[in-house]
């Protein structure tokens, strides 16, 4: 049997993945004696975009069962059933 991966797990495996991109960021940009200023912000954009565009992606179907509740609670209200 197959079981599903929790949201925190899958949350923390998004974290660990943007920890190494952007460890690896660092360690190639700085072996070309880049300024550490830019190695640093480009790091933080690229884990930062990376981060935010997975996190909708994890949040997607929470976000759609929300949507569906709200819309049967206010069919409820509304004396639909």
């Amino acid at each position: 049997m197959i079981k599903k991966i929790t949201l925190s797990a899958q949350l923390l495996t998004l974290f660990f993945i943007t920890l190494l991109i952007q460890a690896g960021i660092y360690v190639s940009l700085s072996y070309l004696a880049f300024p550490t200023s830019f190695i640093i912000s480009l790091g933080l954009l690229v884990s930062f975009s990376f981060v935010f565009i997975g996190i909708q992606r994890l949040l997607k179907p929470s976000r759609n069962l929300i949507s569906a509740l709200t819309s049967g609670v206010l069919s409820f209200q509304d004396n639909d059933f």
